[in-house]
């Protein structure tokens, strides 16, 4: 791609990002990062789709888009190779395409390039957004899918992913890793996706502290959301302390008064002991 046409789409976004920052403020600095050429092309980078998998079944979904019909009516052009698309299509799912597309400079447009973009990478969002397929989210699409959706402002796409890493981390089964747990709170701050953010937030509280120190990425989160998950932490353990030392001394008057002739001097009684147990073992596990 041409350096001046790189830059051409770089003040293109730019300008239509600074007239949409007033009104949508939580997709500012993404978005600046990405116009600019920053560090969220890096994650985009990092993010892409590797699976083995993943890249056969974009490349069978490409074809939808490598052959001109009778519903497109743009080209997109991916690393030299062109997608031929519905400009009404990605003008509605997404406004800051809109933009671009309605421009003085674009409305008569039949060919816009995509600079700085990854040609398997736009497949998949095509057919992440496009109506007659709205493929699934998985674990190898997620974060490619977060990075344009929230460059493109594409907000149902943006709640898909959010449902998907939000229905992972409360299936519990298998328990998440930290590194996971971790990552789905730096997605939530990064992108503002606030019901994945109580999620993960509420699952990093619950997790030992040894092992979430151990996490890079932990320490890389505002100073503010840290201290945040280890005073809930401290506060679900005290929470915890208390109630199973409310059950002790119930338990113990209890035990004292009817089962005297079950007790050794002046501990409690097998069944007693138990009731204790049983107790604990239950408001342990709503902190771990």
């Amino acid at each position: 791609m041409e350096y001046d046409e790189l830059e051409r789409w770089d003040d293109q976004v730019l300008k239509l990002k600074e007239e949409r920052i007033s009104k949508m403020d939580s997709y500012s600095e993404p978005f600046m990062r990405s116009a600019a050429g920053g560090d969220h092309i890096d994650k985009t980078e990092k993010g892409r789709i590797s699976n083995g998998a993943s890249m056969k079944e974009s490349d069978d979904l490409s074809r939808t888009f490598d052959q001109s019909n009778e519903a497109s009516d743009l080209r997109l052009i991916v690393e030299g190779k062109p997608l031929y698309v519905s400009r009404i299509v990605l003008s509605l799912v997404s406004p800051v395409l809109k933009s671009l597309f309605t421009s003085s400079e674009s409305e008569d447009t039949v060919e816009f390039p995509l600079p700085g973009k990854h040609y398997e990478d736009i497949v998949e969002f095509l057919c992440c957004v496009y109506p007659n397929i709205l493929k699934t989210i998985t674990d190898n699409n997620v974060d490619v899918m977060l990075q344009l959706g929230d460059e493109f402002g594409v907000k149902k796409l943006m709640e898909k992913c959010e449902d998907f890493l939000v229905r992972k981390l409360e299936k519990g089964n298998p328990r998440p890793r930290p590194e996971e747990i971790i990552n789905c709170l730096c997605i939530a701050e990064r992108y503002g996706l606030e019901t994945l953010r109580k999620t993960s937030f509420d699952s990093a509280a619950k997790m030992e502290s040894e092992l979430l120190e151990n996490v890079q990425e932990f320490w890389e989160l505002p100073n503010v959301t840290t201290t945040s998950v280890f005073i809930r932490r401290l506060k679900l353990l005290e929470n915890c302390d208390k109630k199973i030392r409310s059950k002790i001394n119930e338990v113990n008057t209890h035990c004292s008064l009817y089962h005297k002739g079950e007790r050794s001097t002046d501990t409690l009684c097998t069944k007693c002991f138990a009731c204790i147990g049983k107790t604990a073992v239950s408001e342990l596990k709503q902190v771990m």
